[in-house]
């Protein structure tokens, strides 16, 4: 069955905001506070100038190749199908690890507030929820649908609350930029583009957007542009209001239930609606991961680099590749199975990520148009090469300090071994 586009502009940019802005923006608000002081919001933007090469790039492609599974797509293009499915498959499987991450972080906030749920193990519940997120968008919860509006809701109240705070009660902290060094910046610029990652997600999905050689490059720009005003925004203004050494450290609310007790002790209300916002903005995240990654898989299959390319390819009558989203959610249960190598793991699904930015940009470079001349300029392209290698090199840092997790290892290996064997059985029949 053949995909119908039916997402539109503010559609895709909603998409966006929803894929991008998850846990991170709350969990970083002490370390970033901590290391730049109230100046911290430069933070972001630094690291938005840092990616613009990628998103530029990133979008330019997708508008010349507006198919599912994007990455995947421009490397097979440009370099080589095969190192295109190592870096499709790198993604799909970082991006499934980190929707398991999600679901499993809210799994424990669940069991806080329903303590009956600690007789039900957690991996258990872990799959119950992602299976109700897959549940929910067979039946319509659909990434261009209503439930889009509610979760990018979840992520404006939390921000829009507290830059009215700031404008009620005036900056209580006084604006200073003395932290704001490049000893600091070095440390925390790699926490805000980690945060700032997903945005390829426009890409991911380009297949089923309405008029794609209008909408994509918007949908990319304003897209990020959107994401990089909430994330700078909500730093800044928190970090006006409270000092690092006021704010809370631990689950994602914490921090920002830090303000709530600070500005309103007497409106216990306020901090349950922030309580609220943090996790719904959490599960739109997972949700948005979920619904989207799905179609790398489903692309993979399709081009014959995985077995049982029949069901995975299958859609349901509201273009949903359910095969292949149950497939990602076996892979995100998985992940948060193995719990005691959690930050190696994710460090590395993140490493499976970034490999996958730095294939499709080397495709970029050798990329040309039907005239043969370079389909992109060679300085952008030149730009994003050197971010994304960049990315990958402070990566691999990331991953010598915490360890390298074998379990991420074997789901990475283990695809790559099933795809070959495939391929040499394909092969091998056709001979015969």
């Amino acid at each position: 069955m053949k995909s119908i586009r039916t997402i539109g502009l503010w559609s895709a940019v909603l998409i966006n905001i929803n894929v991008i802005v998850g846990s991170g923006i709350f969990v970083n608000l002490h370390p970033l506070t901590a290391a730049l002081g109230s100046g911290s919001f430069v933070v972001y933007l630094i690291a938005a100038l840092f990616l613009l090469p990628v998103v530029t790039v990133l979008a330019l492609l997708a508008r010349q190749h507006p198919e599912s599974g994007g990455l995947y797509v421009y490397t097979k293009t440009y370099l080589n199908p095969f190192v295109g499915f190592l870096g499709g498959w790198a993604y799909f499987v970082g991006k499934a690890i980190s929707a398991g991450f999600m679901a499993s972080m809210l799994m424990l906030v669940a069991k806080e507030a329903l303590p009956v749920l600690h007789a039900v193990p957690h991996i258990l519940l872990v799959a119950g929820l992602l299976l109700f997120l897959v549940g929910a968008n067979v039946i319509g919860a659909s990434l261009q649908g209503r439930v889009q509006w509610a979760f990018v809701a979840a992520k404006v109240i939390p921000v829009a609350s507290v830059v009215a705070l700031l404008v009620w009660r005036g900056p209580q902290v006084p604006v200073s930029f003395d932290f704001v060094t490049g000893d600091s910046l070095a440390a925390v610029v790699p926490i805000a583009v980690f945060a700032m990652v997903g945005f390829e997600v426009t890409s991911t999905i380009a297949h089923l957007f309405v008029r794609p050689e209008y909408t994509i490059i918007r949908a990319f720009i304003i897209g990020f542009l959107a994401v990089t005003a909430l994330l700078s925004l909500f730093q800044g203004a928190v970090s006006l209001l409270l000092p690092a050494s006021a704010l809370a450290i631990g689950l994602p609310a914490a921090q920002l239930s830090s303000v709530a007790a600070a500005y309103l002790p007497t409106f216990a209300s306020f901090s349950w609606l922030m309580t609220i916002c943090v996790y719904l903005s959490m599960l739109g995240g997972t949700f948005g991961i979920l619904t989207s990654n799905c179609w790398n898989m489903h692309r993979l299959a399709a081009q014959g680099h995985v077995p049982g390319g029949r069901w995975l390819t299958k859609l349901t009558a509201g273009q949903v590749p359910w095969v292949s989203l149950l497939v990602e959610v076996g892979i995100c249960v998985l992940g948060v199975a193995i719990s005691s190598k959690q930050i190696p793991l994710q460090k590395m699904s993140v490493l499976g990520v970034v490999f996958a930015f730095f294939c499709a940009m080397l495709a970029a470079w050798f990329a040309r148009n039907a005239q043969g001349g370079r389909l992109i300029h060679p300085v952008v392209v030149g730009a994003a090469l050197c971010s994304t290698l960049g990315l990958f090199c402070i990566t691999l840092y990331h991953i010598y300090l915490y360890g390298i997790s074998v379990p991420y290892l074997c789901l990475f290996g283990g695809g790559i071994a099933v795809a070959l064997l495939h391929g040499w059985c394909s092969k091998h029949r056709e001979n015969c």
